[in-house]
């Protein structure tokens, strides 16, 4: 029972690693079927086509966009907003790749897009700032996220993790959020920048929790 439950996963290395230490010293049938369906039906996993929020750990607030330019740039702005998720907030998770919706998103996994729920605009990157821009046929993905707590690149990404969030074109430019803000007229709003780097004592700055939102 045990050989077989482990070949049922042979699509997925980490599920099988996950599935074997976890049953190693278990010979119940009961118990290996308990650990199987743990493992599988997992709801906290993040997929493709999941609505996410990401929450900024060092200020509480979200990445959010709304249907406001740049005053410079006219792309659609993104920036750390509410302490609570709203749909400005809500982002849903895509792939350039061979992942369809329902596959379990991957830390090995790159090319991921972030569609925002409410304008239905994707998260871009100009290595200094973020922005929103319309996506069509030819809208590439660059994105991916850093497990902050484990190394192994083919892990699941669930609920809660805490991340970093990774612009990867020509180089790489992690996204962060700090207390600097910026004008769109009379409103003010909380800085979303990037940076080639992650600055020793600004670790916190970089660092996104990832929310599942059902």
């Amino acid at each position: 029972m045990k050989r077989y439950l482990c070949k049922t996963l042979k699509e997925s290395r980490y599920l099988q690693k996950e599935f074997v230490n976890r049953v190693e010293n278990i010979d119940s049938t009961n118990e290996l079927i308990k650990n199987f369906e743990d493992i599988v039906f997992k709801q906290t996993l993040i997929k493709y086509g999941s609505r996410v929020a990401l929450r900024h750990v060092a200020t509480g607030k979200y990445l959010t966009s709304i249907n406001k330019s740049y005053e410079k740039s006219q792309k659609q702005i993104v920036f750390a907003g509410k302490s609570l998720p709203t749909s400005d907030s809500t982002w849903i998770i895509t792939s350039m790749g061979c992942k369809k919706n329902g596959d379990i998103v991957e830390y090995g996994d790159y090319r991921i897009g972030l569609i925002n729920e409410e304008t239905n605009k994707a998260l871009f990157d100009t290595s200094t700032n973020a922005y929103c821009d319309t996506i069509n046929k030819s809208t590439s993905f660059y994105w991916y996220f850093q497990n902050l707590k484990s190394k192994e690149i083919n892990s699941f990404v669930e609920s809660q993790d805490i991340i970093n969030i990774v612009y990867s074109d020509i180089e790489e430019y992690y996204l962060l959020s700090h207390e600097a803000t910026f004008k769109v007229g009379n409103e003010t709003f909380q800085e979303v920048v990037s940076s080639e780097y992650i600055e020793d004592s600004e670790e916190p700055n970089y660092e996104w929790c990832i929310e599942l939102i059902k």
